[in-house]
């Protein structure tokens, strides 16, 4: 019981993909660079089947690739996520300027702006059943590349069969989800991808239903090692004492 549909797991895999796709090394450098940026931001994450955050980003460009995306558009499937759970310090989850201005210095605005966007979309089942239904599905170039984008995600998610390991999604919901994908992308002429949703529906259709494997977590979880808590536990104590004394010294403390 193997699924036939496979994507790039890790960054080499990645680069060598492109480089056999016929991009230029240049090109595979901006890649490299939102993938350093991606190991930054999500370093030590997991989805709920317990796959890295960073093997699912990975698959995600290589998806993206395989249909010709532009670097750009890579770059954003590299750090589809960063909004939402991209560790940027104390900032909380969403949006915030201080975050876009990372994205920014490192990939650019238009990559922010792909990102930022993939955020905002609207991504249920029945909101993918409107886009594979409606009457005209007019897009523009950056609506077309954030409609790739998550058909890649949607393709990279189900192609080794997390469904199995999880109970985000049970069989009968992927079977729906990968014929509504495999409708979308004919209607952005990505036929490939279309071909490649179907093949990979017939290869779930023969699937075993989901095990438990006694290691389900819902969403994206974090596994940080016993040596950083140790050394963060020091780090907050020696604030704390410092401030305090700083307080007991009648001074105030100076904020970043």
């Amino acid at each position: 019981m193997t699924s036939s549909i496979h994507s790039a797991q890790t960054n080499v895999q990645l680069y060598m993909q492109l480089l056999s796709d016929g991009y230029s090394k240049s090109d595979i450098k901006r890649v490299h660079a939102a993938y350093e940026l991606a190991t930054e931001l999500f370093s030590g994450q997991y989805r709920g089947c317990g796959k890295t955050l960073i093997a699912h980003l990975v698959g995600v460009a290589s998806v993206q690739a395989s249909q010709g995306a532009t670097i750009e558009q890579m770059q954003a499937g590299l750090l589809h996520s960063a909004y939402r759970f991209g560790d940027f310090g104390s900032l909380p989850s969403g949006f915030h300027e201080k975050k876009r201005d990372r994205l920014c210095a490192v990939v650019g605005e238009e990559v922010d702006a792909l990102i930022h966007a993939f955020h905002d979309l609207q991504w249920e089942e029945e909101d993918i059943r409107q886009i594979a239904h409606s009457e005209s599905l007019e897009l523009n170039v950056q609506g077309r590349a954030l409609i790739l984008m998550r058909l890649a995600h949607e393709i990279e998610e189900h192609s080794d069969w997390t469904f199995l390991f999880t109970s985000k999604y049970d069989k009968a919901e992927v079977l729906r989800r990968l014929s509504l994908i495999s409708a979308i992308a004919e209607r952005i002429d990505c036929m490939s991808l279309a071909e490649r949703a179907r093949q990979l529906l017939e290869d779930v259709q023969q699937a075993d239903e989901a095990m438990d494997t006694g290691s389900d977590m819902p969403g994206v979880y974090s596994v940080v090692p016993e040596s950083y808590r140790l050394r963060h536990t020091a780090s907050r104590l020696r604030q704390m004492i410092s401030r305090y004394v700083l307080q007991w010294l009648g001074r105030t403390p100076h904020t970043a």
